[in-house]
């Protein structure tokens, strides 16, 4: 069988943080237009959508694309859906799915449908972090479950100057997908400082009443470093949402020593089993959550045990930003040459 050899790959990628060192963007960022109309989020999405596009149909070689699962990613889906009768549509995978509306009336359920039929005709995989997604999306969308892929999030500190130190408090964060009302009733009776990071409105006044309980908004970098000076990690999911999440925040515990009790059995799931690299709870059961943290924080033998367990597991390789971006190209590189019958094998890729 011939093999691919030409492993080359168009991407969409911006310049985060933690991707910086491992690739280089080919376009958005540096677009005079798009930093002209920098302050509509809207109308920037739709000009790095559309220049996605214009680049893929002028670019001779046969490669495929990638791009984010939202945003300026579905511009460029929906162009090639759109032309796809006079432009045949390249090969398209997405990642960081990160879909969180169910299905809705009116014009919000026409858009989604308009949605769900682009994903079924150009789009070739989804890239989703959390093993639920593959069932929930599919159900949700009426997808096949071949349209989904599950793969682990990576781990974000390894760029950053991080230094885990041992502390004595509970540390929980995060602005999104959070259920502080179940964590602050599950710790308002137990005698351990706790310290809640975030910035969304009504938590300070919640905790309140107790004085063991600091909510306070912080910066990134303070993030990181209340993270790394916890003795336990909490993380509780608020009911509801269609996907997974928290998979960054939990990750970043993890790789710091740091024990993680997760109260959402479904974001859990490919990352956290219960009792060895971690505690898991039912969303929203306080009982049980009250339960494995006071169990910890007894237990310093099991606390230290499940914190080893979990760093060994995350300082991985395969949970480097740069494995799994990879894994993603030569995921999407698989697909294509499945397409043009050739073979190939997974290699590190070079962008351009």
């Amino acid at each position: 069988m011939k093999t691919y050899n030409k492993i080359k790959i168009l991407t969409d990628h911006g310049d985060p943080e933690c991707f910086k060192h491992v690739r280089k963007r080919i376009l958005l960022k540096n677009s005079t237009l798009s930093r002209f109309f920098l302050k509509s989020r809207v109308v920037r999405e739709l000009i790095w959508g559309f220049k996605c596009w214009i680049i893929s149909l002028f670019y001779s070689k046969s490669v495929p694309i990638v791009t984010y699962g939202t945003g300026h990613g579905f511009v460029f889906a929906y162009l090639q859906y759109i032309f796809k009768f006079i432009f045949k549509p390249r090969t398209h995978v997405i990642f960081d799915a990160l879909w969180e509306k169910r299905k809705r009336k009116g014009f919000a359920g026409f858009m989604e449908k308009f949605m769900i039929n682009t994903v079924k005709h150009v789009v070739d995989l989804c890239i989703v972090w959390g093993k639920a997604d593959v069932v929930n999306f599919s159900n949700e969308y009426e997808l096949p479950k071949e349209k989904f892929l599950f793969y682990h999030y990576h781990t974000t500190l390894e760029y950053f100057n991080v230094n885990p130190i041992p502390g004595k408090y509970i540390f929980a964060g995060g602005n999104s997908q959070r259920d502080y009302f179940t964590l602050i009733e599950a710790v308002k009776n137990i005698n351990y400082p706790v310290f809640i990071a975030t910035m969304v409105e009504g938590i300070a006044n919640m905790a309140s009443s107790y004085p063991h309980i600091v909510v306070k908004a912080v910066t990134p970098a303070e993030f990181r470093d209340k993270m790394a000076g916890c003795s336990i990690f909490v993380e509780c999911h608020a009911q509801g949402f269609l996907r997974t999440g928290g998979h960054q925040t939990m990750l970043n515990a993890m790789w710091l020593g740091k024990p993680v009790v997760l109260a959402d059995e479904n974001s859990a799931l490919g990352y956290i089993v219960d009792g060895e690299n971690g505690l898991v709870v039912n969303i929203g059961d306080i009982e049980n959550l009250r339960n494995k943290i006071n169990l910890l924080i007894s237990d310093s033998s099991l606390c230290q045990r499940i914190a080893k367990k979990g760093q060994m597991e995350v300082q991985k390789k395969e949970y480097s930003p740069v494995n799994v971006i990879q894994y993603i190209y030569n995921t999407a590189i698989t697909i294509h040459c499945k397409k043009l019958g050739v073979g190939y094998k997974d290699r590190h890729i070079e962008l351009y």
